[in-house]
């Protein structure tokens, strides 16, 4: 057999939820119909899950064709499938994924665009999770270090004699006219040198605005990448639990096979 799983992002999450159980079933059912009949195969059971962060299901197909030909889709005709899948939900707004080629075209690397097996998963996220607290751990301490802009007080009355020169015999006598001349002078180099300062306190809570900003958007992506490997891992965890309920079913099936074989065996001896 062949198991597939209907999923939706966060947006289209939202438009689901807002549908009734019958609804969902139907859209779900619809899904798995379809799949099926896209790989000419037969549709054996739909499970839907309601108990979990995200809602979704479960389907199994046959793994043989008709006419005992097995099934083997490719890569292509598996995207297929996600193509088939949004025509069920069309009505509702929801479009399939981005494709991947599309997403390798957008910049993102294998992580994001290349399909793991479980025991690969299990191996993986640890080291992933490791990898993006540690990332996390390092924005959190280099935020902590960013500068402060500092306010530091100017003696304006001591920066001022520092500016003056000394007062002479020929100063006491300068006209009135003058010494207004003159203060205006002064008055300008105090404007030149707060509006130099005040353009340094300016960049300085610029520079720290933008580090807050590029920070925060640092830890955004890194809390959307936590949510996403707990939902992949919640995944992985059905899934597991989903194939050891099978493989206890073949087993049984398998023992009542033997005790059946067993029993009728002196039933076949030649007389």
């Amino acid at each position: 057999m062949w198991s597939g799983i209907v999923t939706f992002s966060h947006a289209a999450q939202e438009k689901i939820l807002t549908l009734t159980n019958d609804e969902q079933d139907a859209i779900y059912l619809k899904v798995a119909r379809d799949a099926a009949a896209e790989l000419g195969v037969a549709l054996h059971c739909v499970s839907v899950h309601r108990d979990e962060t995200a809602p979704h299901a479960h389907f199994m197909l046959s793994g043989v064709k008709q006419g005992g030909k097995s099934l083997r889709p490719k890569p292509g005709d598996l995207s297929k499938l996600q193509d088939v899948a949004a025509r069920a939900v069309q009505h509702l707004g929801i479009s399939r994924g981005t494709a991947k080629q599309q997403r390798i075209a957008q910049g993102q690397g294998p992580r994001q665009t290349t399909h793991r097996t479980v025991k690969q998963l299990h191996e993986d996220l640890p080291r992933e999770i490791a990898e993006l607290e540690k990332t996390r751990d390092e924005l959190l301490e280099l935020f902590s270090k960013a500068p402060k802009p500092r306010f530091e007080k100017v003696e304006v009355i001591k920066r001022r004699r520092t500016l003056l020169p000394p007062v002479t015999e020929f100063q006491k006598v300068i006209t009135k006219e003058a010494q207004a001349n003159y203060v205006q002078h002064i008055k300008s180099i105090f404007a030149e040198y707060f509006q130099s300062q005040k353009t340094k306190v300016d960049q300085l809570e610029n520079e720290m605005m933008n580090d807050r900003l590029r920070v925060s958007e640092s830890l955004r992506k890194i809390r959307g990448i936590e949510e996403n490997l707990q939902r992949i891992a919640t995944t992985l965890k059905d899934e597991i639990e989903l194939r050891a309920k099978i493989q206890a079913q073949i087993e049984d099936a398998v023992g009542i096979h033997e005790d059946v074989r067993y029993i009728t065996q002196p039933l076949m001896r030649p007389q």
